[in-house]
C-alpha cells in the first residue's frame, strides 16, 4: 500500500529532466510518431489500458500545417536557438515547427487488471494474461521502474515467456504483431517467476516441466507447456497470476468519463455482477471483464462490460460458446456463456430485451442477422429436399430393378420346371 501511494504521488507529480524527456522525443520520431493534441501541445507518447501518457511542450507556439491524419515516414530535427527549443517535422509535402520552452512528461496511471479483448477466439482467459502482460512490460520498458510496483516489475518478466506470451497465445491478430528476433528464447528471469508462482500454487508437474524447460527451451517445449497450461490440472497457477495481477493493479483508479456516464457504467456492472452471483450458485465460474476507452485522446471504441465464463471440455479449461446480450443502453454490451433457462427466459427478456423477445426492440443489426439466419435456413431447407429426392429415385430404381430380376427368376425356373414335367408324361406313355 505504501508503494502504490509513493507512486501515485510520484505520477501525479512527473518530473523528468530536459535529457530524459528529449530522449522520449527523439525515440518517438526515430518510429514515424507525432500525435499533436491541439490546443494543449501534447504529444501522445504511451497508450494502453494501464498507462495514458504524454510529452507537453511547454511555452509553446506553432507555425507551418499540423496533417492530423497523416501516416507515414518523419523527417525531424530539434535545435536550440535563442533561449528555445525548435522542432521541426516535414510530415510528406507539409512542414509543422513548434518552437518551445521545455518538455515535461504527463503519466496518468489506470487499473487495467479487469481489462478485457475479445480480438482472438479460442483460450480467451489466457490472452487476456498475455494481454495484461504485454502492456505491464510496455510501462515498464517505456516509462520506467518508479512507475510500476516491485510486484509489477517481476510479473512483466513473463513477456519474456513463450509459453504464456503472443508466440503461443496472442492477444491480437497476426497481423498487428511486431515481430522480435528469437521470439521463442525465454529468459532466466522469466522461468523463475514461472516457477515461483508454481511452488505457490503447489503445482508440482508444471515445476518438474519449468525444471526441464530451463535447460531445453525449443519451440516445440515451448508450445507442449502452452498446451498443459490450458489443462484443469493447472488452473490453480493460472488463476494465482490472474489474482496477483488484479489485486496489484487495484490500487490505480478506474478511468473516469464524468460523473452521469460513471453511473451508467456502475449500473452496468452492477448487472453483470448479479448475473455473476446466479452463475456462482450453480457452482459455474465466471470473470468480469470490461473494454473502455481512452479518456484524454478518446477513441471510437464503447465501454462494454464482459462475463466471461468458464467450462470444461474434456482435460481442459475453456470460455463456453458465448452469445452477446444488448442491455437497455445500446452501446452496452455484456457477454454470455448459457441462455437463461424456460421458466426464467419471460422474466429475462422482458427486463434485458433479449434477441429473440417475440415483439422486443430490435436493432437493424440484429433484423440483418435475422433476415441471414432465414436466408440460410431456407436454403438448409432446398438442399434438404433435393437429397430426399435423389434419395427417393435411387430407392425406386432399385425397386424396379429388384422386381424385373425376380420376374426373370420366375419365369426361368418356371419353364425348367415345366420341361421335366412334359418328358415324365413322354416316359410313361411309351
Amino acid at each position: 500500500m505504501k508503494e502504490s501511494k509513493r507512486i501515485k504521488k510520484m505520477w501525479e507529480n512527473s518530473q523528468i529532466s530536459q535529457e530524459r524527456a528529449l530522449e522520449m522525443l527523439e525515440e518517438l520520431l526515430k518510429q514515424d510518431q507525432f500525435e499533436l493534441l491541439l490546443p494543449e501541445y501534447k504529444l501522445v507518447y504511451l497508450m494502453n489500458d494501464a498507462v495514458e501518457s504524454f510529452l507537453v511542450f511547454q511555452g509553446a507556439r506553432m507555425t507551418g500545417v499540423y496533417e492530423k491524419d497523416y501516416e507515414g515516414p518523419l523527417d525531424a530535427s530539434i535545435n536550440y536557438e535563442n533561449g528555445e527549443y525548435v522542432l521541426v517535422v516535414h510530415q510528406a509535402d507539409s512542414v509543422v515547427t513548434l518552437f518551445y520552452q521545455s518538455l515535461s512528461l504527463e503519466v496518468h496511471l489506470y487499473n487495467y487488471g479487469e481489462i478485457g479483448h475479445f480480438w482472438v477466439e479460442e483460450y480467451e482467459y489466457l490472452r487476456q494474461l498475455e494481454y495484461r502482460i504485454a502492456i505491464l512490460h510496455d510501462k515498464l520498458e517505456y516509462l520506467g521502474s518508479e512507475f510500476c510496483t516491485p510486484t509489477e516489475r517481476k510479473l512483466a518478466q513473463l513477456e519474456q515467456f513463450p509459453p504464456l506470451n503472443y508466440c503461443c497465445y496472442p492477444a491480437v491478430p497476426e497481423k498487428y504483431i511486431v515481430p522480435k528476433d528469437n521470439p521463442w528464447q525465454p529468459t532466466k528471469e522469466a522461468v523463475a517467476v514461472m516457477e515461483e508462482l508454481a511452488d505457490e500454487a503447489g503445482d508440482r508437474s508444471m515445476r518438474k516441466l519449468l525444471k526441464y524447460y530451463r535447460r531445453h527451451h525449443s519451440m516445440r517445449v515451448s508450445r507442449y507447456i502452452a498446451k498443459k497450461l490450458q489443462q484443469i490440472k493447472h488452473a490453480r497457477l493460472i488463476d494465482l497470476l490472474t489474482e496477483k495481477l488484479k489485486k496489484e493493479t487495484a490500487s490505480y483508479p478506474n478511468r473516469s468519463f464524468g460523473k452521469e456516464t460513471d453511473q451508467r457504467h456502475q449500473k452496468l456492472l452492477d448487472q453483470a455482477r448479479a448475473e455473476q452471483e446466479e452463475l456462482r450458485k450453480q457452482g459455474i465460474k465466471s470473470e468480469i471483464l470490461r473494454e473502455e476507452p481512452f479518456v484524454t485522446a478518446q477513441d471510437e471504441l464503447d465501454y462494454k462490460v464482459y462475463l466471461m465464463i468458464y467450462k470444461k471440455k474434456g482435460r481442459n479449461r475453456v470460455v463456453g460458446q458465448t452469445t452477446r446480450k444488448l442491455f437497455s443502453i445500446p452501446i452496452y454490451k455484456i457477454k454470455r456463456a448459457l441462455p437463461p433457462e424456460d421458466s426464467q427466459r419471460k422474466k429475462y427478456e422482458k427486463e434485458n430485451c433479449y434477441l429473440y423477445k417475440p415483439g422486443g426492440c430490435r436493432s437493424f443489426s440484429d433484423m440483418i442477422c435475422s433476415a441471414l439466419s432465414f436466408l440460410y435456413l431456407c436454403i438448409s431447407l432446398a438442399d434438404v429436399y433435393i437429397i430426399v429426392k435423389k434419395c427417393f429415385r435411387f430407392v425406386f430404381r432399385l425397386l424396379k430393378k429388384c422386381e424385373f430380376m425376380g420376374e426373370k427368376s420366375f419365369y426361368a425356373i418356371f419353364s425348367q420346371y415345366g420341361q421335366e414335367k412334359w418328358m415324365k408324361l413322354i416316359k410313361n406313355e411309351f
